[in-house]
């Protein structure tokens, strides 16, 4: 009986390619549906592609469904009843093994790059914070590496070449010049009350892991546990200057926003175009003490 079993599985293996659905290659590589050539552990689907020598893929997923109008490579999805659980739920997870650095600087846990060319828009990755997105994406005019929708949040630095703000005038309703005519003086007071310090800053917890999370990382990772402390001491150890978000709550509290942990972030960008306000409103206060004056220059 047995042996009859692995006689049935092993035709059911080397069914003609032409029509199967499942292909085992002699190296142990699978294939399910129309793939051919089997370049990854598993390949789902037409080979993405053909020439990958140069990888070593795991899973490889192609979906041909030309009539569907959402097609997805590899689809991850964790769902939850309770209102909070303490354990982690990741619809997809890619790590990268820290033991390993035979490519310092080319290791990469997870990897989404938009290879379009011409006008082909879109996003390498796309974050959403929104589930409509599962159904119907942004039309994403351009290529961006990253597409997000919705709030983004970063623990420690954020590097950029350019940081732009969209300031359209097509875009925005309900205009007014801000300090306006006599209002020019006020708002130059109100920035001259906000004090500006200099700061260390608390961690709120990010770099917090259990007892039994450290006392695992102690016994089979003690270098990610040496990674962990390294990085939060840099953190807490960091001077910073700013303002007091509650301080400009009372002021300007349209640059402050309070987040879903209870704690206040300061809109500092949109400070410039108050500042450039102050600025005008000096220069105009300049201007007419030189016509009281009669000075055309204050240099001695």
């Amino acid at each position: 009986m047995k042996k009859g079993i692995i006689l049935a599985f092993a035709a059911l293996m080397t069914v003609n390619a032409a029509n199967a659905q499942l292909v085992v290659n002699d190296d142990g590589k699978v294939g399910i549906g129309d793939a051919t050539v089997l370049t990854s552990s598993l390949t789902v689907g037409p080979s993405p592609f053909l020439a990958q020598s140069l990888c070593n893929i795991g899973l490889a997923a192609s979906p041909k469904d030309s009539t569907s109008n959402i097609k997805v490579g590899l689809e991850g999805v964790i769902k939850t009843l309770s209102d909070h659980t303490p354990e982690q739920n990741h619809g997809v997870r890619g790590v990268i093994d820290p033991y390993y650095y035979s490519a310092i600087g080319r290791n990469y846990g997870a990897t989404g790059i938009h290879s379009g060319i011409g006008s082909a828009g879109g996003a390498g990755v796309l974050g959403s914070s929104m589930f409509s997105t599962y159904y119907s994406g942004p039309n994403i005019q351009g290529k961006y590496a990253g597409y997000f929708l919705g709030n983004v949040n970063v623990t420690g630095n954020l590097t950029a070449t350019q940081v732009l703000t969209t300031s359209d005038m097509r875009l925005k309703e309900n205009v007014t010049e801000f300090g306006g005519e006599g209002e020019g003086r006020a708002v130059l007071d109100n920035l001259l009350d906000i004090k500006v310090f200099e700061y260390n800053l608390k961690d709120k917890g990010e770099f917090d892991v259990s007892e039994e999370v450290r006392s695992l990382l102690q016994k089979e990772r003690p270098e990610a546990l040496e990674d962990l402390e390294n990085r939060k001491k840099e953190f807490s150890s960091d001077r910073h200057y700013g303002v007091s978000a509650q301080e400009v709550l009372s002021l300007f509290p349209n640059l402050v926003r309070e987040g879903d942990d209870g704690y206040y972030s300061v809109n500092y960008i949109e400070l410039v175009p108050i500042l450039i306000r102050c600025i005008q409103e000096l220069n105009k206060e300049l201007e007419e003490i030189k016509a009281i004056t009669g000075y055309s220059s204050f240099e001695q």
